[in-house]
């Protein structure tokens, strides 16, 4: 859909289990790259944290099902 819109996404095969640290670590390092960094981060997972991004912690995440 990004891409049909002209835009540009970082698409990973089978997804990202955001529950692994190094699978999200990895994504986010692969988007960094790509785009020389990230301007907007949007959070469409069920859960929300509020906060500072650099505040929050992984620990304060739920296990993912």
């Amino acid at each position: 859909m990004v891409d049909d819109l002209g835009g540009d996404a970082i698409h990973v095969r089978g997804g990202v289990h955001l529950s692994d640290l190094a699978q999200g670590r990895d994504w986010v390092y692969a988007a960094v790259e790509a785009h020389d960094g990230i301007d907007t981060l949007y959070n469409i997972a069920a859960v929300q944290r509020f906060g500072a991004l650099d505040d929050l912690r992984h620990s304060a995440w739920p296990p993912c099902a």
